[in-house]
């Protein structure tokens, strides 16, 4: 009896030693990596999450009780570390969904910031390594810690039922790792998972019927320059401090060109681009996208336009295309048509000679190229020679990214000013932006970095000039729903011109379910639109 007692006050030192110690962890990788202290108040609450998750991994008796209970703790030191360093939040549960629905293009984009990391990942290795030597001082086992991990996961499930939206996109810092992760395991599997799965959403479909035909396509040959995480706030004519876009700044003084800011509707790809290709000016557009109705390529196919998408971007990357409007798209290129594997980017340049062998003299052109541009790793299809501000930092490849898309468009516009017609219409913007500077990279979030784009428009046609200048030039920034509209609406069909002064970004998932944004202008305040469920509408 009394080696059972000292048994067991060995044990509980133990665990009070290996608690403590990752919770002075935690306190110095804060420290260390700048991320804001966890407040007095929060150190006991941190302390008994610690302490929980430790004491049920020292006692498990089932395996997959221990092996569960390790991963945990994995996804929430290492996966925070990175996710931290990435968006500057900790994990949410959308981006468990997003890791899973976007594998292929998550892993290629955080394994290229990897080295960059280095140091958080290997602090979190070794908390990892810390936490699972715990296996080595406890060889008497109790099927009650079993049974309190599924206690514990139940609360979570129910935690994560009542949590509001705003919990759900904006995670709080002053939370343990441990302990934010406890409650995104609840949030994915009550909230995200199932509105997801079958399409349990609280947000009203948006719907807007098939507009009629009501004349001739205004211009033949359409030429859209879709770009790939570019934010204005780097475009020298916006007033960033580097060159980036001499030619965009020459444009700009040709009174045939617009020119401007853009809101992009979603500040993720995923998000951006199914509701800029389906004219969606906010949540929820999931019905709307499956219906067609307002898709850029089938209203353009009816007008019996031919159809383009050629992508620089690796076609196990682009299942998204089918959000777009793949089933209306005559000819869908991507890296593989030009001998890359499925997994291979490619350089944008390469997409120039095929756009350059379509006859433009003949019939109707809708042409979209999709560039792989700033997409993450910086410049890492780009030549020596193109590092334009060199490649010492993020900050340098980031901006020879934005140098190198400025004369991707000038080669587009060269040739189509070749041909010395007017029957053409150039467009270019970016799907979102990015914040990028020496000290963070950062995406996703509701920064203007990441949601401000440039758009740039031009026709040699002096009357589309004139029509399109009327739709934009009131605007202090335009939007990528009113660029949209505004597509349907010269492709010759009725389709009312959205204005530009409410915009509305998206930067969770699709359907609206954790909310979204309203901004207005001139204020350019945002304003949190919470999910409201179709029949309180």
């Amino acid at each position: 009896m009394n080696l059972l007692r000292k048994l067991n006050f060995k044990n509980l030192l133990i665990i009070f030693i290996y608690t403590f110690l990752l919770l002075i962890s935690e306190l110095l990788y804060r420290h260390y990596f700048d991320i804001p202290n966890i407040p007095v108040r929060k150190l006991p609450e941190s302390f008994l999450f610690i302490f929980i998750f430790v004491v049920i991994f020292f006692y498990a008796k089932l395996t997959i009780s221990r092996i569960f209970v390790f991963l945990f703790f994995t996804i929430s030191i290492i996966g925070n570390n990175i996710h931290y360093e990435v968006y500057k939040s900790w994990l949410t549960g959308i981006h468990y969904y997003l890791s899973i629905t976007e594998f292929h293009e998550a892993t290629a984009a955080g394994g290229s910031l990897i080295p960059k990391m280095f140091p958080q990942i290997s602090w979190g290795i070794m908390e990892c390594l810390f936490f699972g030597s715990l296996l080595m001082f406890n060889q008497r086992r109790s099927q009650y810690a079993d049974i309190g991990l599924i206690i514990l996961l139940l609360l979570a499930l129910i935690k994560g039922v009542k949590t509001d939206q705003e919990g759900i996109i904006s995670p709080k810092l002053e939370y343990n790792r441990i302990k934010e992760n406890y409650l995104v395991i609840g949030q994915f599997f009550t909230r995200i998972l199932p509105s997801e799965l079958f399409n349990l959403h609280n947000v009203a479909y948006y719907h807007h019927d098939e507009p009629e035909k009501s004349h001739q396509p205004d211009i033949r040959n359409i030429i859209f320059i879709v770009g790939e995480s570019e934010t204005s706030k780097h475009t020298s004519l916006f007033g960033y401090h580097r060159k980036t876009t001499p030619f965009m700044d020459s444009l700009a003084n040709d009174p045939n060109s617009i020119i401007k800011q853009a809101f992009s509707g979603g500040t993720l790809t995923i998000l951006s681009l199914p509701s800029l290709f389906n004219a969606i000016p906010y949540p929820n557009g999931e019905r709307q996208i499956q219906s067609g109705n307002t898709n850029l390529f089938k209203l353009a196919k009816q007008q019996n336009f031919k159809t383009y998408f050629y992508s620089s971007q690796a076609e196990n990357q682009m299942g998204m295309v089918s959000l777009l409007g793949a089933r209306w798209i005559d000819d869908v290129r991507f890296p593989t048509y030009w001998g890359y594997q499925n997994k291979d980017n490619m350089p944008d340049k390469n997409l120039l000679p095929s756009f350059y062998d379509i006859n433009l003299t003949d019939d109707y052109h809708f042409i979209i190229l999709h560039q792989r541009a700033s997409h993450l790793p910086y410049g890492e299809l780009l030549t020596k020679d193109e590092n334009y501000f060199g490649d010492q930092t993020l900050l340098d490849r980031y901006d020879n990214t934005i140098y190198q898309t400025d004369l991707f468009i000038k080669s587009v516009f060269d040739h189509l000013k070749a041909t010395n017609r007017d029957d053409w219409l150039l467009i270019y913007t970016s799907d979102h932006g990015q914040l990028v500077n020496n000290e963070q990279v950062n995406q996703g979030n509701y920064l203007p970095d990441n949601y401000l784009v440039p758009l740039v428009i031009y026709t040699p046609n002096n009357k589309l000039a004139a029509k399109l200048k009327n739709i934009f030039d009131s605007c202090p920034k335009a939007s990528h729903h009113q660029l949209s509209t505004s597509m349907i609406n010269l492709l010759g069909y009725h389709m009312p011109i959205a204005d530009c002064q409410t915009s509305y970004i998206n930067g969770d998932v699709l359907s609206g379910d954790l909310g979204y944004y309203k901004i207005s202008q001139p204020a350019e305040q945002l304003e949190y639109i919470p999910a409201t469920p179709p029949a309180a509408k």
